[in-house]
């Protein structure tokens, strides 16, 4: 009598394959071949306690000091080489630099020059305020004529239609940083004048609470729109005073905190 093999054990129904998995082929539709490895293979063990050894040896404690470090990288380190070049930056800004170059009615500058006959904000400080909201302003547009699906914005195509949605957007939040950088230049004036009793970083605070403020009041509107809700008359007003109401006031409290005057 012959042998007879056992058969696998048979799998549950709800493991069952649907159908037979057909051999796999190549593009030409023939039998897939295997191809051997260029490469002898390398044992885990082996790669493992390569990998360790190469990550230990790049984290020395000098190499740890210097990422730790506030100084500028040296000389030798590779993030030092400049690779960003003002080709590379444009591409970015594209988008933003397309808008700013059709400008509105300028009404923030003008909010910021009335209040400073009362808060007499140093002229270079006055300067940097006044660009950083500029900076702000536009780059919202940009975000806000994407969310709006705009097709205009000062009678000419939104920006989205022209660079794309993604660059767009990557355009504007990047302004956002930049923006964020020159409110740096605000604590260094302080320093070479011998400062205004204010507190360091103060600008950046008050940068970061009202960016907060813009994107609740902007992100209930949307929601109001898109499911059809009405909000409240507590809840519109709050939405109003974040969203549009968020760039002047932001432009204030910078003055305010720049200021030297105590009346």
């Amino acid at each position: 009598m012959a042998h007879k093999t056992p058969s696998p054990p048979s799998r549950p129904a709800h493991l069952a394959s649907p159908g037979a998995i057909p051999p796999r082929t190549s593009s030409t539709n023939g039998p897939s071949q295997p191809q051997k490895p260029a490469v002898p293979p390398l044992p885990e063990s082996s790669w493992l306690s390569s990998r360790h050894s190469s990550l230990a040896a790049s984290v020395t404690p000098a190499g740890i000091d210097q990422v730790s470090s506030s100084s500028p990288p040296t000389a030798t380190h590779p993030l030092s080489q400049p690779t960003w070049s003002e080709a590379k930056e444009t591409i970015l800004t594209g988008p933003y630099d397309y808008l700013d170059s059709h400008p509105g009615k300028d009404i923030r500058s003008r909010l910021i020059g009335a209040f400073d006959a009362w808060l007499h904000v140093p002229a270079p400080a006055l300067a940097i305020i006044t660009r950083v909201v500029g900076m702000l302003h536009t780059a919202s547009l940009l975000v806000d004529d994407v969310e709006d699906s705009s097709l205009l914005r000062r009678g000419l195509p939104v920006a989205h239609s022209i660079f794309g949605t993604a660059q767009t957007i990557n355009s504007a939040n990047y302004v956002y940083f930049l923006a964020l950088q020159e409110l740096f230049k605000l604590d260094e004036l302080r320093d070479k004048e011998g400062g205004n009793g204010k507190p360091r970083g103060e600008a950046v605070r008050i940068y970061s609470e009202e960016l907060i403020n813009l994107h609740r009041g902007q992100g209930m509107d949307l929601y109001w729109r898109d499911t059809l809700t009405v909000p409240t008359e507590a809840d519109y007003l709050e939405m109003v005073r974040n969203k549009t109401g968020g760039l002047f006031r932001l432009a204030v409290r910078l003055m305010q905190a720049e200021s030297a005057s105590t009346t």
